[in-house]
């Protein structure tokens, strides 16, 4: 957690701090600073983006605007369908110019179109050389950050669960095994309300934001009834 410690001492002694990409974990580590002197602000760029930004100031500053993030996008429009491309495709052409993983935000791969989140410096860079990925041929461009729309699938559904543990809402949402589900959340790849959470058995409670990653999340909106048996019925909505 040195480069976190690092930014929020950078932060007290000029009074804000803007830091590069961080990934889940470290986003995750941020969050649990309890520092009543600073304020973290995140962004990714867009509303559900995993890599964010943080924008940490003093207690006494405004809540800074969304340019002041200086995130910006690089779309890339396919040539030919010939072959597939992947987020492993994009990211290691983007690594392959020496960029660093921490100047790429999230990664966003449709099928007629790809987003490429970075830090504003190197925008110019990546609009220059980018010119192929996986072997196919790309247009370029520069995408305005205020137009993006990130059109997730969400929808909301009833599920029925024995209680609110964690792995068994996992397990039900995601149709795997609970030992699987158990497996998931103890290699640390769940976060709720963006904190890394590794206890199997922690008890959700409406509102709850479940991050899995590789996956999407799941946010709990309310239990609608209890069976006969005494088991829960929770509508929950779904975006991945």
């Amino acid at each position: 957690m040195s480069s976190i410690n690092d930014y929020i001492k950078k932060a007290k002694a000029v009074s804000y701090c803007l830091t590069r990409f961080l990934d889940s974990t470290e986003s995750s580590n941020l969050r649990k600073v309890k520092d009543p002197t600073i304020k973290v602000f995140y962004n990714g760029g867009y509303s559900d983006a995993e890599r964010v930004r943080a924008f940490i100031i003093d207690k006494k500053e405004q809540e800074p605007e969304m340019n002041e993030f200086e995130i910006g996008i690089v779309k890339l429009i396919p040539t030919s369908d010939i072959r597939e491309i992947t987020h492993r495709h994009v990211l290691g052409t983007v690594m392959s110019f020496g960029i660093k993983r921490e100047l790429i935000g999230d990664i966003i791969v449709k099928e007629q179109e790809i987003y490429i989140f970075v830090v504003k410096d190197i925008i110019e860079f990546l609009l220059e050389n980018i010119k192929e990925i996986n072997r196919i041929k790309v247009e370029v461009q520069k995408e305005d950050i205020i137009n993006f729309v990130n059109d997730a699938k969400e929808e909301t559904k009833l599920i029925n669960v024995a209680s609110l543990r964690l792995d068994a809402v996992i397990s039900k949402v995601l149709n795997l095994s609970r030992t699987k589900a158990v497996e998931i959340i103890e290699k640390g790849l769940v976060q709720i309300n963006h904190i890394e959470c590794e206890n199997i058995s922690y008890f959700l409670k409406n509102n709850d934001l479940i991050s899995v990653r590789h996956f999407g999340r799941i946010q709990i909106i309310d239990v609608v009834n209890k069976t006969k048996k005494d088991r829960l019925v929770l509508e929950v909505s779904i975006k991945h």
